[in-house]
């Protein structure tokens, strides 16, 4: 995950790059609007990690990024127990 101003001035496309479209073009990026919206497939993403692979650089780590405190909550009188 990277903030707008450390990404290369390539294409971006997706739903990130309709919302922070303003700071992508003042970073020099080119936010291709007509995929704003888009999501990328599985094959696309497959392909993508497949061509850094090859290429030697390193993939990004699996775990997932939480940008804020999830609001579900376990109340303290189930924690610990089975249901």
């Amino acid at each position: 995950m990277s903030v707008a101003e450390e990404l290369p001035a390539l294409p971006v496309y997706g739903a990130g790059a309709g919302l922070y479209a303003e700071r992508l073009v003042a970073s020099g990026a080119t936010v291709v609007a007509e995929f704003a919206d888009a999501h990328p497939g599985a094959v696309a993403l497959g392909t993508r990690a497949l061509r850094a692979l090859a290429s030697g650089e390193a993939l990004e780590g699996t775990e997932p990024l939480y940008l804020r405190e999830s609001d579900a909550k376990v109340p303290a009188v189930m924690k610990g127990k089975l249901l």
